[in-house]
């Protein structure tokens, strides 16, 4: 019996270290297996933020570039009469409108000298110095410009306006992108943009520009350094995004490992090595059923996704259907309502559309339908304008945050490119080649109108223009609004 009880503790102990040896094998692995795991959500981090970050860069270049021709007229009677202060207020006004956390702007002349700054703003040599460089038609990388009113990013773009040019810069606070930071610093990282041309030297923290961060030295130091995990740079920036984690982040978590072997070998020499054996099988188990479980929805949820988009997609023209409509209209009458903004709604008809199938057939018309459908998707330049196909060959494109005025240049541009095609029409009674009539309905800020009376307000204009004529453009205003073309 003493014999037997010698063996089994002898096999207890034996078990025992094994048990240990494993526990600190199995302590390295996640020590190693979390520093990888650090590294890869730094990676990530890095590589979608920095794109996050150009992408919004190119989006403000883009508008700034369509403000700037949008804009052309007011531009130059600014350029003629700087000191104008009423021309001026209205130049920022609708900055303010466009870009609600611009800081200020400045126009230029061709030698880069200022004509017009924004109000309480004088640009510094480094601003001018970019605008020398994309007038000349230099890259223009954008970086952090530390002028003592503000320390802020410039947008560049020329103008010219008759023999007369210059560049029109825009000053944007660096908040947005300070934000940005804040929000995709993972857990125990943080996120900052360092100067590309000066080593080492700090543009943008998540705590905001340099000049807001509390601490002596700009230039990043030695130990974080040290800490940088991934780094990226930004398309037409002159800056890089690095990632540096906590000083205690692997500390912490080498002390958390430690803790839970330690205590892991206490509850094994409480409980003994059967119950251990049982628990590392049901754990087996269990790891196998979850990971089962998560394939399955994984593939249910791709298969939800896929059946949503095919039910939201007209099946002819692979643009979007009346279901789709149905829900886009109602979402942007509420948004319309709740931002007191203007929308206006395009009803839109292939002109003599059954004359078209009788004469070339219902699959020439698909492919017609087809091709109208793109063109008039191809017109739309804003992400948040959309178009569907209404029914048979009528189409409907919604218009958020716009007027009756811009609607009704939107929707002369449709009507131009649709009849650029100039596809044979041999059977209309217009022109040979087919056409299309269109109806605006201008919706203005604070108007309550549910979707029913604004698409029979699109509706009923779009029988105008063709009572007037067909391949015009009308109002819900009827037959005097209406726009004729040939």
């Amino acid at each position: 019996m003493k014999r037997a009880t010698r063996y089994s503790r002898a096999f207890y102990l034996i078990i025992s270290a094994m048990v240990a040896l494993l526990l600190t094998l199995s302590a390295n692995t996640r020590m190693k297996d979390f520093v990888a795991y650090q590294r890869d959500i730094a990676a990530h981090t890095v590589e979608a933020t920095s794109s996050e970050i150009a992408r919004h860069i190119k989006e403000r270049r883009r508008q700034v570039e369509l403000f700037v021709d949008d804009q052309d007229v007011l531009i130059e009677l600014m350029v003629q009469h700087p000191e104008n202060d009423h021309v001026i207020r209205q130049v920022s006004r609708k900055l303010e409108a466009y870009f609600p956390d611009r800081h200020s702007f400045t126009v230029t002349d061709d030698t880069v000298r200022p004509i017009v700054a924004g109000i309480d703003f004088t640009p510094v040599d480094v601003c001018l110095d970019d605008a020398r460089a994309a007038l000349e038609g230099k890259p223009q990388p954008v970086r952090l410009h530390p002028n003592l009113d503000a320390y802020h990013y410039d947008i560049i773009v020329p103008w010219r306006a008759n023999t007369r040019g210059g560049v029109f810069f825009i000053s944007f606070l660096p908040d947005g992108i300070t934000n940005l930071l804040r929000l995709a610093s993972p857990h125990g990282h943080h996120l900052m943009l360092l100067n590309r041309d000066i080593e080492g030297l700090i543009e943008i923290t998540d705590q905001g520009a340099r000049n807001k961060l509390k601490r002596g030295d700009f230039h990043i130091s030695a130990a974080e350094r040290g800490r940088i995990l991934a780094v990226a740079p930004i398309a037409e920036t002159a800056w890089q995004l690095v990632i540096v984690h906590d000083a205690a982040l692997f500390t912490r978590q080498r002390d958390k490992i430690i803790y839970q072997t330690l205590l892991a070998f206490a509850l094994y020499l409480g409980l003994g090595y059967m119950m251990l054996r049982r628990l590392q099988a049901e754990e087996r188990r269990r790891s196998a059923v979850e990971s089962q479980l998560r394939a399955s929805t994984a593939q249910l949820e791709q298969a939800n996704i896929e059946l949503q988009r095919i039910a939201r997609t007209d099946k002819l023209t692979g643009i979007a259907n009346r279901r789709r409509f149905d829900e886009e209209i109602e979402l942007e009458l509420k948004r319309t309502r709740r931002s007191n903004h203007p929308l206006s709604l395009l009803m839109i008809d292939v002109d003599q559309f059954k004359n078209y199938n009788d004469t070339y057939g219902h699959k020439q018309g698909d492919a017609t339908l087809r091709e109208v459908a793109q063109c008039i998707e191809s017109c739309l330049r804003r992400p948040s304008d959309f178009v569907a196909r209404y029914g048979g060959e009528e189409f409907v494109v919604v218009l958020p945050d716009t007027p009756l005025e811009g609607a009704l240049k939107i929707a002369e541009n449709i009507r131009s490119a649709v009849a650029a095609l100039r596809i044979p029409h041999d059977s209309s009674t217009i022109v040979p080649y087919v056409t299309i009539s269109l109806g605006v309905a201008p919706l203005p800020p604070g108007a309550q109108v549910s979707t029913a009376q604004l698409v029979d307000m699109a509706d009923t204009a779009m029988y105008s223009a063709k009572e007037g004529g067909r391949n015009r453009v009308a109002t819900r205003e009827a037959l005097n609004t209406a726009r004729q073309h040939d």
